[in-house]
């Protein structure tokens, strides 16, 4: 009899730890890395295109430039907090029901629509706050200084893990020989770390700046995660045809690709934080806070 109930015993333990598993819908793919200084990402297939920009043009449709959006699918000049809240997400995490969006690309007369993107959330500093709900913010190229010549401040250029970084889109096609994980040109946005408590700012850039040295400035000495946005372009040859068109700086004057918002000096990324807030908490505290490299979030659903 005592055999029995030891075996009903285990027999019941398992059917909890399977339920339990289940139950996990954001179960992290990676594992805690000692090493790691606390990071995870999301990542984000392609949504909508249209001529909307949220941030900069609230309640003005189609007066943007033209706009790839991705996560959140019901983004739109109209959007409000409560609506992008209740809406569903093309995130390989639900919870994540943020937006990003970015310009399309060109090259001749081919458009380029980046079909994913994946956001990095990374530890900057020794002390790290969440994400503030609401946050809407652009890194990158502004509008003013689209085409001046001097690359945009946190935007590089390069081809996948492993293969350099420029401040150009090049040739992609002599890395994908099998030795590097390569689709095309990728975009790497990322976003300042120090943060002055507001939401939003009238040009939406100067309540967030990037870290002096090894500390915020004086008045935005609240640190968040640094938010990294890379986008896949599906462009192989940036140049079409042209030559040198690699990652050294003699290359850059071949560079043919353009952007619906100019040169692809104009590169630049919008980021509204209507995450389900508590998810971001607990993601940011885990893995940032907590200095696990937790991987790109996944559902197992």
């Amino acid at each position: 009899m005592s055999k029995l109930i030891v075996a009903l015993a285990v027999a019941a333990l398992a059917a909890l730890v399977a339920v339990a598993v289940v139950a996990a819908p954001n179960k992290p793919r990676g594992r805690p890395d000692a090493h790691s200084p606390g990071s995870f990402a999301v990542a984000c297939s392609l949504s909508h295109v249209s001529y909307d920009d949220p941030i900069v043009m609230p309640g003005m449709s189609d007066m943007a430039h033209e706009h790839a959006f991705f996560g959140n699918v019901s983004t739109s000049a109209s959007s409000t907090r409560p609506s992008m809240l209740a809406s569903a997400t093309t995130c390989s995490d639900p919870q994540d029901t943020a937006a990003v969006w970015v310009p399309v690309a060109f090259v001749g007369d081919q458009t380029y629509v980046p079909q994913r993107e994946k956001t990095y959330y990374f530890r900057a500093s020794d002390v790290v706050h969440t994400v503030p709900p609401d946050l809407r913010a652009i890194a990158g190229a502004s509008t003013m200084h689209a085409d001046d010549g001097e690359p945009p401040v946190g935007v590089t250029w390069d081809c996948g893990i492993d293969t350099p970084r420029s401040d150009h889109p090049y040739d992609c096609t002599p890395y994908a020989d099998g030795e590097y994980r390569v689709d095309g040109v990728i975009a790497r946005v990322d976003f300042p770390t120090c943060w002055d408590g507001r939401t939003d700012a009238p040009d939406h850039r100067s309540h967030l700046v990037y870290r002096d040295r090894s500390a915020c400035p004086a008045g935005h000495g609240r640190a968040i995660p640094r938010i990294s946005v890379r986008v896949h372009y599906g462009v192989w040859d940036p140049c079409a045809g042209a030559t040198p068109c690699g990652p050294d700086a003699a290359s850059a004057a071949d560079v043919a690709m353009t952007l619906s918002s100019g040169s692809y000096r104009s590169m630049h990324a919008d980021f509204w934080n209507t995450w389900q807030q508590a998810a971001l908490d607990e993601l940011v505290d885990r893995c940032v806070v907590g200095r696990q490299g937790c991987g790109v979030i996944a559902s197992d659903g």
